[in-house]
């Protein structure tokens, strides 16, 4: 269900081309890749948009989820807690004028706005799927420990 082969576990190369991203990693008890098949869910991806915005209304940019490998589940937790939970990964363009880009041709989302709400409010990200029967489900919002600084994110480390 996670969209990269289950047979060689390997990442495609990100849809922002060369464009600098920063990977958001996540935990949870729940193994979301056995979730969605019992949902029938086709595959798992995020959305970002402002924490001070409606993030199935006002999404500007998705992606694909993935699996975090064991190496860095261990290096994020300890060797003894990466077992306990389900860690997955996600790569966020790390740049608003590509955001925004993104958000362009979503309906008629004031792109300005948004990234102006980014900017003030923070960066949140939800995680969901569906499938060709229109259901689904979707994460609660989460936010992304960012800060913007000119047109790129940093990370706030400890939040």
């Amino acid at each position: 269900m996670l969209p990269y082969s289950e047979k060689d576990g390997k990442e495609p190369q990100q849809k922002t081309g060369s464009a600098p991203v920063i990977t958001v990693f996540f935990s949870t008890p729940t193994d979301l890749e056995a979730f969605g098949r019992r949902m029938q869910i086709h595959h798992l991806y995020y959305s970002v948009s402002a924490c001070a915005s409606d993030p199935l209304e006002d999404a500007l940019c998705d992606g694909e989820v993935y699996r975090a490998n064991e190496a860095e589940a261990e290096r994020l937790l300890g060797s003894e807690d990466a077992g306990k939970v389900h860690v997955y990964k996600v790569h966020i363009p790390n740049s608003l004028q590509i955001i925004g880009k993104c958000g362009e041709g979503i309906g008629d989302l004031n792109v300005p706005e948004e990234l102006k709400k980014v900017r003030s409010s923070g960066m949140c990200m939800i995680v969901g799927g569906g499938n060709m029967l229109a259901s689904g489900f979707w994460s609660s919002g989460l936010r992304v420990p960012v800060s913007v600084h000119d047109d790129s994110f940093e990370i706030d480390h400890g939040k």
